[in-house]
């Protein structure tokens, strides 16, 4: 496939990028699909930015989608759930993944981001 060829030129891909490979497995590639499917859903729940459990349900839910039923509706919510993420921000390279971000600011880990308990 042109585009898999494409995407290797490129090397480490935007989860929107991702998303538009994923897009043609669901329909050209059915045998990848399930693999590539985890492996966007993966790096969307641990890269995105402020992904919420409601979040992740529905990325899971409508990657399931692509292939069973509504796959425009599915793309189009995947697309936008994508969207919403923007690109993943650069990692320094010295810190482990388990150390804390110094670039973040120190928030009560029991907060909601709607501010609700």
């Amino acid at each position: 496939m042109a585009a898999e060829a494409t995407a290797r030129e490129l090397g480490r891909l935007t989860p929107a990028e991702t998303l538009s490979l994923l897009l043609l497995y669901a329909e050209k590639e059915p045998a990848k699909y399930e693999r590539a499917a985890l492996r966007w859903f993966g790096r969307y729940v641990t890269e995105g930015k402020a992904v919420s459990l409601l979040k992740a349900q529905l990325a899971l839910a409508a990657l399931s989608e692509l292939r069973a039923g509504e796959r425009e509706a599915a793309a189009k919510l995947l697309s936008e759930l994508a969207r919403r993420q923007g690109p993943p921000e650069a990692k320094p390279k010295d810190r482990k993944p388990w150390e804390p971000d110094p670039t973040c600011s120190p928030r009560d880990p029991l907060e909601s981001p709607t501010g609700l308990r």
